[in-house]
């Protein structure tokens, strides 16, 4: 599972998440990826010969990767004269999520936008209000919805508000259309909000009150309340990446697979159903200069710690420049309708987010100055 706190209040990879809210306005403490109990949970004990299907189908998946889009998830300039002035800064994209052919970025200024890989263009906004600020977005499985957790200027930031959207309604770039959940819950800083998509359940703590209550995903019934004080979290601190049973012996560790932040972010970390884990991390490099430029995304076998694919400036292309007669390139029945301006080496440089979408076999990549990549053969 994962546990997140975020101050100032994923995905199927994303079990657990939690929004802590606090007075200010901006600024994030992220939390950090529990790879023990997430890796515990994906059938460590699976036969042999599955695991060698596994790798063989992790590998032809990432083939001739190509940057096929790129997108900009900063607000109009014309449309945000009235909106709180930080909202208008660029900023780093800290979540993505995609459902259903729609793909959510998450700014850290707080403003959320929405993609649509089909039309290959930007929906909508999910602020709105001129003073919401976005903490955190979560897909709901289990109705395909989107829950947008959130702070207003009107309230000094200070209180959570969850909003539940269904994706069909986001595709028809109806934002507006969904509802508040708990209103009549209190959630003040320092309360929070828990989900736990594993066990389909949502967790509120006021801490005004001092009660947890946990509700039920699928339909937002509450189920119980309790009573208590002590919360305990478990976070992974360490840039490696490594996989330990409860006895405290190593079962797997994972090659080349240096994660490029030191805090080790859990947006730039993806489990998926394939056991596959996908990270942004250190290139290695014998020119020092560049191997601290670009980053390279490495996809690794859960089980066996076997590194799979890598998507780097040595061994990807943007789509216009693919001259490739695989049998699985698609370059030639592309239909593009946004401009990249990036070159591979740029947007795999300072990544702060990435997602992958078994659906459709794309990844996802957002980054420093607010840009949004799509990669995918």
């Amino acid at each position: 599972m994962e546990a997140r706190g975020i101050a100032a209040a994923s995905p199927r990879a994303r079990n657990q998440l939690r929004l802590v809210a606090n007075k200010q306005s901006v600024g994030i403490n992220e939390g950090l990826l529990n790879s023990v109990k997430m890796l515990q949970m994906r059938e460590m004990g699976s036969k042999p010969d599955r695991c060698f299907s596994l790798i063989s189908d992790g590998r032809e998946k990432f083939r001739n990767i190509f940057l096929q889009e790129e997108y900009d998830t900063q607000y109009p300039t014309g449309l945000s004269a009235t909106m709180v002035p930080f909202l208008e800064r660029q900023t780093k994209v800290i979540e993505i999520v995609s459902a259903h052919g729609v793909v959510f970025a998450l700014l850290e200024s707080g403003i959320c936008a929405a993609f649509s890989r089909d039309k290959n263009q930007r929906i909508c906004f999910l602020n709105l209000s001129r003073d919401e600020v976005i903490r955190t977005i979560f897909y709901n499985k289990y109705n395909d919805s989107i829950i947008t957790v959130s702070v207003f200027g009107s309230e000094n930031f200070s209180s959570l508000k969850c909003r539940t959207t269904r994706i069909q309604y986001i595709q028809r770039g109806q934002p507006d259309a969904g509802f508040l959940l708990f209103e009549s819950e209190s959630i003040k800083w320092p309360s929070y909000v828990e989900f736990n998509d594993l066990n389909a359940k949502l967790l509120t703590y006021s801490a005004q009150d001092r009660i947890y209550k946990v509700f039920e995903l699928r339909n937002y019934n509450i189920l119980y309340s309790i009573s208590g004080e002590d919360v305990q979290d478990i976070k992974m601190r360490d840039r490696t990446v490594a996989v330990w049973n409860s006895g405290g012996d190593l079962v797997t560790s994972y090659e080349d697979h240096l994660i490029w932040h030191p805090d080790s972010k859990s947006n730039i970390i993806c489990l998926t159903n394939q056991n596959l884990i996908i990270s942004y991390c250190k290139v290695h490099s014998n020119d020092r200069q560049e191997a601290q430029k670009a980053g390279s995304v490495n996809i690794s076998n859960i089980l066996t710690g076997k590194c799979l694919a890598k998507i780097n400036a040595g061994n990807t292309h943007l789509l216009k420049e693919c001259e490739c007669s695989g049998r699985r390139c698609n370059a030639s029945k592309a239909i593009r309708a946004t401009e990249i301006t990036s070159t591979v080496q740029e947007a795999l440089e300072n990544v702060t987010a990435l997602f992958y979408d078994e659906d459709r076999n794309e990844l996802y990549t957002g980054s420093k100055n607010g840009l949004l990549h799509v990669w995918s053969n």
